[in-house]
């Protein structure tokens, strides 16, 4: 079926952290993100008056879709996720101590 999207994701199904789910999913996010700051910043420049073509290059900036913008923030929501419990885990770890704090009268 040609145009047809694919089913949104749920919070509660959404797929499980691998390796490579990861950093597909970052390699994805970074691409939308610059993407997006990119068509951000040709917008503030143009509504300021200061784009210039000479300067800033001929070409429009593509903005990104509402499914695109969705995209990169459910993305970015998941690389947190995913960085929240690695950061968990390695402060859980006992081979891998973490710094250690001083008593408050040290």
């Amino acid at each position: 079926m040609a145009g047809a999207q694919e089913p949104l994701v749920t919070y509660d199904r959404r797929p499980v952290p691998t390796a490579r789910r990861t950093s597909t999913a970052r390699r994805r996010w970074e691409k939308l993100e610059q993407r997006y700051r990119l068509a951000r910043a040709h917008a503030t420049l143009e509504a300021r008056g200061e784009y210039d073509d000479a300067r800033h290059g001929a070409a429009v900036a593509e903005t990104l879709t509402r499914a695109e913008h969705l995209e990169r923030l459910a993305l970015g929501e998941y690389l947190s996720g995913v960085q929240a419990a690695s950061e968990v885990g390695d402060a859980l770890a006992p081979e891998r101590p973490g710094p250690r704090s001083l008593p408050p009268w040290a």
